[in-house]
């Protein structure tokens, strides 16, 4: 199935039709792999973001450009880069926090960490300027 989801996303990208949609959660629900298939069922390029991975098998990258206002945010998943602008929708669905787990830190260090990258994760969704975000995270603190 796998080189099948490859084939005709080519093609839809070859026509310039396909939507690339972000699903941030977390590996274990099994709600967001029904949604994932669903959603290359319809023809839309579904790409995976696991905020736990951070550091290990997924990647942010912030830089400027000259003449640009604001930074652009480009993640790695899946040994792809991906530029968040072209992200038609965004699914927020039960992420976890980074694993700081791998890392030798003491208390102070795992503190520290964290909240650097929870700093990180949040500046990234709000850089995320997708016009239709389904349980953005803000809304959800509120």
């Amino acid at each position: 199935m796998h080189a099948y989801v490859v084939r005709g996303t080519i093609a839809h990208l070859i026509r310039g039709t396909v939507k690339k949609v972000l699903i941030i959660s977390n590996p274990d629900d099994e709600h967001t792999k029904v949604v994932y298939h669903e959603l290359i069922q319809y023809g839309d390029l579904p790409v995976l973001f696991y905020p736990e991975d951070l550091g290990n098998n997924c990647w942010i990258s912030m830089r400027y450009e000259t003449g640009m206002l604001q930074p652009t945010f480009l993640f790695k998943g899946a040994d792809v880069w991906h530029d968040i602008s072209e992200f038609v929708s965004v699914w927020y669905r039960r992420p976890r926090s980074v694993l700081l787990a791998n890392y030798a830190l003491d208390q102070e260090g795992r503190t520290f960490a964290r909240d650097e990258w929870q700093t990180l994760v949040k500046n990234f969704y709000d850089f995320i300027s997708a016009p239709l975000w389904i349980s953005h995270p803000n809304a959800l603190e509120r």
